[in-house]
């Protein structure tokens, strides 16, 4: 038995597995859990990959399949799970286990799509602006040049707790993040000091933004073409898109339902909760009244862009002395090599004069003479491999005098970066005593 109702009078995906011909046709809304996981190294089952498939047909990342391809887990079908994934700031792994994170959301989207759900709404975000979205934007396309995540985790942490504006950057930062790069976003979440509470409810508002604007993404993209679930005027009676009514229910907001029994309003009707037209007293009221919040995100996007330039510079900075080690270390090595060649080019001792009285007999003689003849040879011989030397002694002494100089001009240019360095960690400082004082409402 499905775990999802069936839904009169409404179409489903384009992808039903009992269309005779060369593409699907639709077929009634019936959504059921997996029996077991989808994706690479899944088991895969025929009419679990067929259940993805109407889902994401449902919310338009797979287009119709032949009918001999319908039922395999094959490449269309894993990039529409991970396009999916992507819009929805999920791990982009192309799985779907039973119950886990990617099937539900395909499913609470398809609910919605079709009227089972109320739309999503995005939770309440003030103070974001365009600028502000555009300055998480370039934050986003900086961490994914750069390593280090900084103090990234810090000031998130204090815009998630300072509310207003503030909270509302590092939501929309979250959400474009988890879009971008979803390992680096978790990277970051380990990284804040939230206690396990303020980790849930902010990362609820995270999730509850890209729920709504993958929704409303989905809405755009299938508005062109037929819908898979339901007409575009729903006139199927149902109660209209939305929440559904109550068996039993006359498709009223909350008035007698004909049956004589109580419906729990004490007579009065009560419209029911609308997030699209908040009703005074409803949590998102725009008429109920706020405390007025100071306004800090200029300081806060000058603090990030001046975070980003701190970034930049250090890396510069450990490029430069990274350029300096590599010539030190040739420099050793030319030093090295100079030992070697003055060692081997040593020069002889010339032929001593002091070799005792010469032999007598002719063959003592000739012996004599020809060792003598050799031992004057080899000192010759060892002038002229000396000389060798110390031609080669002076190129490498003429390597070792470059390397040095480039590595004076490493040092002045390190010495720039520094003081840049030195210059922007000081503005940080300025920028945040600033957002302080700010957030603590003494500007």
């Amino acid at each position: 038995m499905s775990l999802y109702p069936r839904v009169p009078n409404r179409r489903g995906s384009l992808l039903d597995p009992l269309d005779s011909g060369g593409f699907s046709t639709p077929e009634p809304s019936f959504l059921s859990a997996l029996t077991a996981p989808v994706g690479p190294g899944g088991v895969n089952r025929s009419a679990d990959v067929g259940r993805v498939e109407n889902l994401l047909g449902r919310s338009g990342d797979l287009a119709p399949k032949a009918r001999a391809a319908r039922g395999l887990f094959d490449p269309p079908v894993e990039a529409g799970v991970r396009a999916f994934q992507v819009r929805r700031g999920l791990k982009p792994d192309g799985l779907l286990n039973p119950g886990g994170p990617t099937e539900t959301a395909l499913v609470r989207q398809a609910a919605q799509l079709d009227g089972l759900a109320p739309r999503p709404a995005p939770p309440r975000l003030p103070g974001l602006s365009g600028e502000g979205a555009a300055s998480n934007a370039r934050s986003v396309r900086h961490l994914a040049a750069t390593r280090e995540n900084g103090l990234f985790p810090d000031l998130l942490t204090q815009d998630a707790r300072a509310g207003g504006g503030d909270r509302s950057l590092a939501v929309d930062f979250f959400a474009q993040l988890r879009r971008a790069d979803h390992e680096r976003a978790e990277q970051i979440r380990r990284e804040m000091a939230l206690d396990p509470e303020e980790d849930r409810t902010f990362f609820a508002d995270v999730d509850k933004l890209l729920e709504a604007e993958t929704f409303d993404e989905t809405t755009r993209r299938l508005a062109d073409g037929p819908r898979p679930l339901g007409d575009a005027d729903d006139n199927d009676d149902d109660g209209g898109i939305g929440t559904p009514p109550d068996d039993g229910d006359d498709g009223g907001g909350g008035g007698d339902d004909g049956d004589g029994g109580d419906d729990g309003d004490d007579g009065e009707e009560k419209p029911p909760y609308d997030p699209d037209h908040p009703e005074p007293g409803d949590p998102d009221d725009p008429d109920e009244p706020e405390e007025p919040e100071p306004d800090c995100s200029d300081i806060l996007t000058a603090l990030r862009e001046v975070i980003q330039d701190l970034h930049e510079v250090i890396d510069e900075k450990r490029a430069k002395q990274a350029e300096i080690a590599s010539h030190e270390l040739i420099i050793n090595r030319l030093q090295d090599k100079r030992r070697t060649v003055l060692a081997h080019s040593s020069p002889s001792a010339p032929p001593s004069p002091d070799v005792g009285p010469i032999p007598k007999g002719r063959i003592g003689r000739v012996l004599y003479f020809a060792w003598r003849a050799l031992e004057g040879l080899e000192f010759l011989n060892s002038g002229y491999r000396n000389s060798e030397a110390v031609a080669e002694v002076r190129e490498i002494d003429a390597d070792i005098a470059a390397e040095r100089q480039k590595i004076d001009e490493l040092r002045k240019q390190l010495e720039d970066v520094e003081r840049r360095e030195e210059n922007l960690r000081q503005l940080e400082a300025t920028l945040e005593e600033r957002l302080r004082a700010c957030r603590a409402g003494r500007q």
